[in-house]
């Protein structure tokens, strides 16, 4: 499967511009708002005190019965510490502003800026509603990879891990196309 998937976006990764990766833009960004829909239904339909999957790091397993509780306060400030890293690594975009500026038409300061906050704000509002589902899902037990706390064998969760497994490979001609252009120029 790696193979095949090397072999599929290897000819994407040699394009020169970002604009010839439109349509894996568009690819990602949809598969990211499938994840998204399908953690909401989740979280709505489960709504209720239920029975959660969790993952160790071990690769073990364990079966929870939740209880919804929701706390909107962290247990302890290294926990809230602990997320600053995810958020910052979450909106790492800042090497496609310039090559993104260069592609635009007419590019102008206020057409970049809205640009940017469109981007950026679309990206916070999907974060925070995944974050959300995630949180009324599983509680406490929320694992790093949400789709981790649901059962291997559920169908709707396998289409949501296919889409991220789909982000994650169409997102990689994304991040080498500026940092080959970076190095070679």
């Amino acid at each position: 499967v790696v193979v095949a998937a090397a072999l599929l976006i290897a000819p994407l990764c040699t394009k020169s511009s970002l604009s010839s990766l439109r349509s894996l833009c568009v690819a990602s960004v949809a598969s990211v708002l499938l994840v998204g829909i399908i953690l909401g239904i989740k979280a709505v339909t489960g709504g209720h005190d239920h029975t959660i999957v969790v993952i160790n790091p071990d690769k073990s397993s364990r079966i929870l019965d939740i209880a919804i509780s929701v706390s909107l306060l962290p247990a302890s400030f290294s926990k809230a510490l602990y997320v600053f890293p995810m958020f910052g690594i979450s909106f790492l975009c800042h090497f496609n502003a310039l090559p993104t500026h260069q592609e635009l038409l007419r590019p102008t300061r206020q057409r970049v800026k809205r640009v940017l906050v469109l981007c950026l704000g679309l990206t916070t509002v999907l974060y925070i509603f995944v974050g959300v589902s995630g949180y009324v899902w599983a509680g406490r037990s929320t694992c790093g990879n949400i789709l981790l706390n649901f059962a291997r064998n559920d169908g709707l969760v396998a289409v949501g891990r296919g889409a991220l497994g789909l982000v994650l490979m169409l997102n990689l001609p994304l991040l080498l196309q500026p940092s080959r252009n970076a190095l070679f120029r």
